[in-house]
């Protein structure tokens, strides 16, 4: 036989029609991956600034071999029912080319959500919420696992597995699981409750039944939160249904509410200074909400006159709380002895005051001197200390890091 004849006959069980037609196939998923690098180059050159140029050409690398695997898969799948190969083998090499396409499109799809997560956990940086730096994480493992199980199931129909039975099988297995994980199915929903209503992210002090702290962790199954006594614990998240969550981080605000007692000897002019002064106090405190707070006199009570205090600070945090409620109370401290009163004790002490319990004379000061002691708190910095003078250097935390200004101030 001439050695120009050879492609007459079969080899391999081939013909030479159908070695050319295999070339065609692979010429054309070829000519398709010159087509994608030259068009994904001009992409990257002309859509990106330097650096990100060298991230997408990083990428395009790293997915050619996967971009070539899926233009191969689908030219065979195109060209093969015109070679009329025989039954079983046309049978055999288009379950190849569906299974070498499925997991190449399973592995251009990962990348493409962790590419995806990726820029949103950098836009999600970018915002003040701190539940979204959690919630992407867990939306992508999610969408993985959904990628890797449709995978599994399209290469498995395609080996002949009966997917069918095998979804059942898993499905009466699965109910005897989920009776005996009842405990789990539920955190599991609380914690798509937790992310699609959020009432917490991470870093808010929150009060979720004897649970009190700071969230540091979310995720489907239970949270975790941080206590004051710098333990950890971690909560399940089927506990936020049955429970009301406190959020005490998203406070603009927090209350001050206290009573202040003068003795039953004060003068009425000694009250209505004291509790005017106050006032004047809370006005001049930078951190005092200034369109609601009270001072006044509730009530005479069984040996005291009990004075209302109610008002808020602006503290984002417990110390600048605890630093607003100190410069307070002393300022209060020092208007009762600039008016010359001694906060009372409580109902239930007995105080002698001179000799055997003899009661000491009240105190008359001219209403005119009340006023000037009122009125010399009216701005921070003079009688009143809400820009706060330390006695000492070096024991005072750093009230300008808190939100105080800084002064010299005197006492009236």
């Amino acid at each position: 036989m001439p050695s120009f004849l050879w492609f007459d006959n079969s080899a391999l069980d081939l013909t030479a029609r159908q070695y050319g037609g295999l070339a065609i196939i692979v010429g054309a998923a070829l000519a398709a991956q010159i087509i994608y690098l030259a068009l994904s180059t001009f992409f990257i050159r002309t859509h990106n600034s330097p650096e990100r140029r060298r991230f997408w050409r990083k990428e395009r690398r790293r997915l050619d071999g996967v971009v070539f695997g899926t233009f191969i898969a689908v030219a065979i799948l195109t060209g093969v029912r015109f070679l009329d190969l025989d039954v079983d083998l046309e049978d055999t090499v288009n379950v190849a080319a569906r299974v070498l396409g499925a997991v190449c499109a399973g592995l251009l799809l990962l990348r493409g959500i962790a590419i995806v997560g990726n820029y949103l956990l950098d836009k999600a940086a970018l915002t003040e919420t701190r539940l979204d730096d959690q919630l992407i994480p867990l939306v992508r493992q999610t969408a993985n696992v959904f990628v890797v199980l449709v995978g599994a199931l399209f290469v498995l129909s395609n080996l002949d597995v009966d997917v069918g039975a095998l979804i059942a099988g898993l499905g009466i297995g699965g109910l005897a699981v989920a009776l005996a994980a009842q405990d789990t199915i539920k955190n599991l929903l609380g914690g798509i409750t937790v992310l699609a209503d959020r009432p917490f992210q991470v870093g808010d002090w929150i009060v979720v039944g004897d649970v009190e702290g700071t969230v540091e962790k979310v995720g489907f199954r239970s949270m975790r939160v941080r206590t004051f006594k710098d333990s950890l614990i971690t909560v399940p998240n089927g506990q936020l249904t049955d429970h009301v969550v406190d959020n005490m981080g998203v406070r603009a605000f927090r209350r001050y509410d206290t009573t202040l007692r003068l003795p039953l000897s004060s003068t009425p002019d000694q009250v209505q200074a004291f509790c005017e002064g106050v006032r004047a106090l809370l006005h001049a405190n930078e951190r005092v909400r200034q369109d609601y707070f009270f001072c006044e006199f509730e009530r005479i009570g069984e040996s005291t006159i009990e004075i209302l205090l109610y008002c808020f600070f602006a503290a984002p945090d417990w110390g600048t709380e605890l630093r607003a409620k100190h410069i307070l109370n002393l300022d209060i401290l020092r208007l009762a002895d600039s008016l010359g009163l001694r906060l009372a004790t409580p109902a239930s002490t007995v105080q002698l005051d001179g000799w055997l319990g003899g009661a000491k004379p009240a105190t008359t000061i001219p209403r005119e001197r009340l006023a000037r002691a009122i009125e010399s708190l009216s701005e921070p910095g003079r009688a009143g200390q809400a820009a706060h003078s330390s006695l000492t250097h070096g024991f005072e935390p750093d009230t300008a890091a808190a939100g105080f200004n800084k002064g010299d101030s005197q006492e009236g």
